[in-house]
């Protein structure tokens, strides 16, 4: 069976999620996952989008100005 990319890195992102929520309730930031795992940080943050969408993680968009 092949596993696509988006979805590897979709699990990925899950594993990461889920890893924080058992250490601390406090966010975690895409682009953390992203160099901590290797990850294609503008990739991943579209996968994030999906599963926002499909309700599947929650968050919240922070804009450094």
């Amino acid at each position: 069976m092949k596993i696509s990319h988006k979805t590897v890195y979709a699990i990925h992102l899950l594993v990461a999620l889920a890893e924080q929520a058992r250490v601390s309730r406090s966010p975690l930031q895409l682009r953390e996952i992203a160099e901590s795992r290797n990850l294609p940080f503008k990739f991943l943050e579209q996968i994030a989008i999906t599963l926002k969408g499909a309700g599947w993680i929650r968050g919240q968009l922070l804009v450094h100005g």
